[in-house]
């Protein structure tokens, strides 16, 4: 996949509002079950960085990144990492300003599993 895909990955998704958080969570997890790999998406990608490769599954509470699967020499995570929806909902609330070119304020999140979730929302959404 090229740079431009990602940027029609986050494009081509619907905008998210306030409503939107406990079902779009809902549905991410539902549609994650046992799990599946990801690539990172990015409106803004690094010259001559490749896909960050991860695998996310969720047991409908939470869902678990590690290490990818099926692209494990191109996944750096060493260790499993959760996500719950608190956190899930601090970083939707910012999705919308980062698909409209606003990449700043997804850093006030402090959340440093932004890019996870965002490529969440993207994929499965």
């Amino acid at each position: 996949m090229t740079e431009y895909y990602d940027f029609e990955v986050l494009t081509e998704k619907k905008i998210l509002t306030s409503g939107d958080y406990v079902t779009a969570w809902k549905q991410i997890c539902n549609n994650l079950g046992n799990g599946k790999d990801f690539h990172t998406v990015s409106m803004h990608p690094r010259k001559n960085s490749s896909k960050k490769w991860f695998h996310a599954s969720s047991d409908g509470s939470r869902v678990v990144i590690q290490k990818a699967k099926d692209h494990a020499t191109e996944s750096n995570i060493t260790m499993c990492y959760q996500i719950r929806f608190p956190e899930f909902e601090i970083v939707s609330q910012h999705y919308n300003d980062y698909v409209s070119g606003r990449a700043g304020t997804i850093r006030w999140t402090d959340s440093h599993m932004s890019s996870y979730i965002i490529t969440l929302i993207a994929e499965l959404l």
